[in-house]
């Protein structure tokens, strides 16, 4: 029983590292472009948000 609640706590400190990291990664890539100028959104990204503005009305902005 000790062993199973254990691997379950590494589990999931495992996870909520992976969680950090990734968020660390992509805040860092976001402020290299700004930095360099390049523009945050991806071209498919940008033509679906100009869809969804033209379908619906809405302007909206997907990046995170």
């Amino acid at each position: 029983m000790d062993e199973s609640r254990r691997s379950v706590g590494l589990f999931l400190f495992k996870m909520l590292l992976t969680i950090i990291v990734i968020m660390v990664l992509v805040n860092t890539c976001s402020y290299f472009n700004d930095l360099v100028g390049l523009q945050d959104d991806h071209f498919a990204e940008q033509a679906l948000e100009e869809y969804i503005e033209h379908e619906t009305g809405v302007s909206v902005d997907l990046t995170p």
